[in-house]
């Protein structure tokens, strides 16, 4: 895409002034820690914007002044406000005020900044204050200023404080000033940023200037500047320089200015603040309101050269172009040049529905009129007359095998192999002739969605049906998608639908979808399922819907294709154009309970205790998100102790009626408009009974009574749980010792080679020592018995070798079984899951060398709490068991990874897989035999009931002769 695109032409813009609640023009601009967007007014105080509504303070709440000129935060998260009446601290509840009364340097205050040691600068029209947390410390032109009248300041990354000043730029090293005037467009210097290379950006009334070292660059007009007073700089989070300027915004690319105006959606071209948020978006603050600029949404329309807005077909060919198919012809984009073909250059119609690329970089193009190839310069229009089975080509598919399969409205499918057409309708066993939409899954089928007839799937040899009395909700299937585990997805006009293990599930309205009525169904590579309906698109991560419609920045709501092109970006052909979609870097957003509403109003953090009379409890809660427009943010919330699952509202306060007495949790989860989920946080809530009647001191003494039987029945089942678990430690003993037997005669080999090598190396040191001795005792000349020494000592020294590592080898193997033993350490303490796994693959290696290939894919994973000799025996038996499913050559992988509060280690192997009905019962114990013995198989059984006891999870995934996965969970901390 050309630069004008990325930058600013061609993003989603949102106005916020009096009619969305803003107090008044905007004079300054900064994101807190928490979320909230700050805003200084000229004259209307400060409000903040927490993406729903604006809260604006002022004098009368406590604010100094109501011209609010900078913002800044400290390092506790206080909010520090320069105003014309001097300057004020936000706590979160209050405001503190500072004056000349209280020390600081008289006049408004216009800028405030914190140096690298947390002390807070402030300038004002009187001159600079420092202040640390206790005193004022005033600098004035006296001291060495250039002037007394502040309008910025910045702290750079040496330790240096530059001070703006209307007449000259001024540096504190802490000890003295250091003031430039020579080399700057013009002595007033409205505003300062410090980037991390090193440079100084100097915006005055006069230019943008950039001090690197002693050397002023200068920019103007002739360098796109869109005006000579400029207002405002900001550093976006690609390092790209913003300018805000009385002439509009400009973005600073290649040495030149993108220019930025009301004509692109800004509200009003003198920009007096910026400021990019967490989530990417760019803020402008003007004289006439507050604009939000967002990049994840790009159109392209017809004033952008694009042949008609109505798109039905979208693709990007292997030279990286990307062809548009609309209702008023055919669109190519590469880089900045949009080139179009209408029936003019030789389409067959200029309706075009269709598009495919085959191997020979051929473009097919499906259209009212019939279909036509492509080759760069010639369109060859193939009709009925030529053996295509209908006149209208709807869809288009190339097979793996090169085929191309085309869709029609009006005769069923034409299959091509490139000489010839073969035709399949309903006559054969399609569901209906009218085509929509065509997928080959990656078992090789073939899938028609047919308006009418349902759903037909072709095997190569014959044709299967589905349609409403299979689960279908509707016989009119509109498009297809295979996700990334192989389900099939479904768009039709009664809902959306998955097809797994020949099932239907359907998705409608009450589960989130805008509408019932679902045009489309696409899966990115990320795996999120994209449904369009005539209310936009909706995006289906596997828990929630979450829609997006022009109030986004979709170019229109009818969605009619999708495609995803090479770098990522997904593409949405509309009724209004077309929509480039980039998902922005994940931003989760902050979500907060504001307040338990019951007897009376709790805004404190719990646990609180709420009498049962209350009768109603409501839970208040909000989410900081600037990307998702007002209203259309999802929260996922349950109350645990009364709601089995987590449920899904649009709503901000929750009410519950009729709580009994008892302990509940209230948790909340905010998703945005890109699917980024917040932590949950959650609020403890106890309901007390407010009298002690008769009634109740009744069912109190029943309970007493209840509880002593109890105790005693508690009792005897307690004896009976320390035999049982005397049993099981028993079994898991046992089961070792079968595991250890198992391995012995591997063992045997294993330790008679590096044996049988030390055996030999001694003989042979023996054999040497011997001659040794008997040169010693002969009476020969030195050099002769020097001579013999050294033809000693060579084979003795070759051998001393082959005995160390020998050793090494029994060491090894020793240490191994020490390992899995564990029998030197406590049951339960901190061990490194990885030493048990290489415990264990050493003891497997005479299984596994020359047949099996190990790879290790090892996370960063800390020490857990277990009992080590117990989780040995786990990897055992799901190593042993891997390794005896490949019966020739294959291979396992062990990967481990973590989360907050687990680690994960998944065993994959290449074997032979397990049968559906065997996995169901896979840790049952069985009775089984080996050649003459039979014995009982406990292995997974007990691997199943040690995971468990560690609080984790063992979970078996598996498809005969696909392989098996064998994921365990376990918590970090003690369970």
């Amino acid at each position: 895409m050309s630069a004008d695109l990325q930058l600013g032409r061609r993003g989603t813009w949102r106005t916020y002034d009096g009619t969305n609640g803003l107090p008044g023009p905007v004079i300054a601009l900064l994101q807190d820690r928490k979320g909230y967007l700050w805003l200084g007014t000229w004259g209307s105080g400060a409000s903040r914007y927490d993406g729903a509504g604006f809260r604006t303070f002022t004098q009368g709440e406590g604010l100094a002044g109501d011209q609010v000129w900078a913002l800044a935060e400290d390092a506790a998260g206080r909010l520090w406000l320069g105003t014309d009446q001097g300057l004020s601290c936000w706590d979160g509840r209050a405001f503190t005020n500072y004056s000349a009364q209280t020390g600081l340097i008289p006049g408004t205050v216009h800028a405030l900044c914190f140096d690298q040691e947390g002390q807070l600068w402030i300038g004002a029209q009187g001159g600079l204050s420092s202040f640390d947390g206790h005193t004022f410390t005033n600098h004035t032109a006296a001291q060495g200023l250039a002037d007394n009248r502040i309008n910025t300041l910045a702290a750079d990354g040496g330790g240096r404080l530059w001070i703006g000043t209307e007449g000259g730029l001024g540096c504190f090293d802490g000890r003295v000033f250091t003031n430039y005037t020579v080399g700057l467009p013009h002595p007033e210097v409205n505003c300062l940023l410090a980037d991390p290379g090193g440079r100084l950006w100097i915006g005055t009334e006069g230019g943008l200037s950039c001090l690197e070292g002693r050397t002023f660059t200068n920019y103007s007009a002739a360098q796109g500047l869109p005006h000579e007073v400029v207002r405002a700089l900001c550093r976006d989070q690609e390092g790209r320089l913003w300018v805000g300027t009385r002439g509009g915004a400009g973005c600073l690319a290649g040495g030149r200015f993108v220019r930025v105006s009301t004509e692109e959606g800004l509200v009003n071209d003198q920009v007096t603040a910026l400021c990019q948020d967490s989530g990417g978006d760019l803020w402008f603050g003007t004289f006439a309101g507050l604009s939000q600029y967002s990049r994840s949404f790009t159109s392209l329309r017809v004033e952008d050269g694009l042949v008609h807005p109505d798109l039905r077909a979208i693709l990007q060919d292997r030279q990286g172009r990307l062809w548009f198919g609309t209702l008023g012809g055919l669109s190519c984009c590469q880089g900045e040049e949009m080139v179009n073909y209408t029936p003019a250059q030789g389409l067959p119609h200029q309706r075009i529905f269709a598009l495919a690329e085959d191997g020979e970089g051929r473009l097919w193009i499906g259209a009212e009129g019939g279909l036509s190839c492509f080759d760069g310069h010639t369109f060859t229009d193939y009709t009925p007359a030529d053996g295509l089975a209908g006149g209208r080509v709807y869809c288009l598919l190339r097979a793996r095998d090169g085929r191309l399969w085309i869709g029609t409205t009006d005769g069923g499918v034409s299959c091509c192999d490139g000489r010839t057409f073969t035709n399949y309708t309903k006559a054969q066993g399609l569901g209906a002739d009218d085509i929509n939409a065509m997928l080959q899954d990656r078992q090789g089928r073939l899938w028609f969605a047919t308006d009418g007839g349902g759903l037909s799937c072709f095997d190569g040899r014959s044709f299967t049906t589905y349609t409403v009395a299979d689960g279908l909700p509707s016989d009119q299937v509109m498009g297809l998608a295979e996700d990334i585990t192989g389900r099939l997805w479904l768009a039709t006009l009664g809902g959306a639908c998955c097809l797994e293990d020949g099932r239907f599930t359907c998705y409608t309205a009450e589960q989130g979808l805008p509408s019932d009525q679902v045009l489309r169904v696409f899966c990115d590579r990320l795996g999120y399922l994209w449904f369009s309906t005539w209310s936009g698109v909706s995006c289906y991560d596997g828990e929630v819907f979450q829609t997006l419609d022009r109030r986004d920045g979709l170019a229109g709501n009818t969605v009619m294709a999708f495609a995803e092109d090479q770098e990522g970006r997904l593409w949405i052909g509309t009724s209004g154009g077309v929509t480039c979609y980039r998902r922005p870097p994940p931003s989760p957003p902050p979500v907060y309970i504001q307040a338990v509403v019951a007897d009376r109003r709790y805004a404190e953090a719990g646990p609180l205790s709420i009498p049962a009379s209350a009768g109603l409890i409501a839970f208040e809660f909000h989410s900081i998100n600037f990307k998702t427009r007002p209203g259309a943010m999802l929260y996922r919330y349950r109350l645990q102790g009364r709601d089995a699952q987590w449920r899904t509202t649009h709503a901000r306060r929750l009410e519950y009626q009729g709580l009994e007495s008892g302990r509940y949790a209230f948790q909340v989860t905010a998703v945005d408009r890109d699917l980024n989920y917040s932590m949950p946080v959650s609020v403890e809530v106890e309901v007390v009974p407010d009298l002690r009647d008769a009634r109740i001191d009744a069912l109190e003494a029943r309970v007493r009574e209840r509880t002593r039987e109890l105790e005693e029945k508690n009792a005897a089942l307690e004896g009976a749980l320390l035999q049982l678990r005397q049993t099981q430690h028993q079994l898991i003993v046992q089961e070792k010792m079968a595991t250890l037997g198992a391995l012995v005669a591997g063992l045997v080999h294993e330790f008679n080679s590096p044996l049988a090598a030390i055996r030999s190396s001694a003989d042979v040191a023996r054999r040497g020592l011997e001659k040794m001795r008997r040169a010693a005792e002969q009476q020969v000349s030195p050099e002769a018995l020097r001579a013999q020494f050294a033809r000693v000592l060579e084979p003795v020294t070759q051998d001393n070798q082959v005995i160390t590592q020998a050793a090494e080898r029994l060491g090894r193997i020793v240490e191994s079984l020490k390992s899995f033993a564990q029998l030197d350490r406590a049951e339960y303490q901190r061990a490194d899951v990885h030493e048990g796994l290489e415990s264990a693959f050493t003891l497997l290696e005479h299984q596994l060398k020359g047949r099996i290939r190990l790879v290790r894919q090892y996370g960063q994973l800390p020490r857990i709490h277990c009992a080590p000799g117990e989780l040995n025996q786990v990897f055992m038996n799901v190593l042993r068991n891997a390794a005896q499913a490949i019966e020739e050559e294959g291979v396992i992988s062990v990967k481990t990874y973590r989360d907050e509060e687990r680690v994960y280690i998944e065993i994959t192997d290449t074997g032979r897989g397990i049968p559906h009905e065997r996995l169901q019962r896979i840790f049952d114990p069985v009775i089984s035999r080996k050649e003459e013995r039979v014995g009982l198989g406990m292995g997974l059984s007990l691997s199943y009931s040690i995971v468990a006891q560690h609080q984790g999870q063992l979970h078996v995934e598996s498809e005969p002769g696909r392989g098996t996965v064998v994921t365990i969970t376990l918590p970090i901390g003690a369970p």
